[in-house]
């Protein structure tokens, strides 16, 4: 059970980002850096926990 609303949540979460990207093109320049400095910071976060 626990599995099957983990799988929902991430579809869920992947939905929403999705739009999210659809949207940028028509998004204010804040949106546009407060969205970058969140992608930079998952990317850089998730490269220092990855074992090289």
């Amino acid at each position: 059970m626990a599995a099957e609303d983990f799988v929902q949540e991430m579809h869920s979460v992947g939905e929403r980002l999705l739009m999210k990207l659809q949207g940028l093109s028509q998004a204010e320049p804040v949106e546009l850096v407060a969205f970058s400095i969140i992608i930079l910071f998952t990317g850089k976060w998730g490269t220092q926990i990855l074992p090289n």
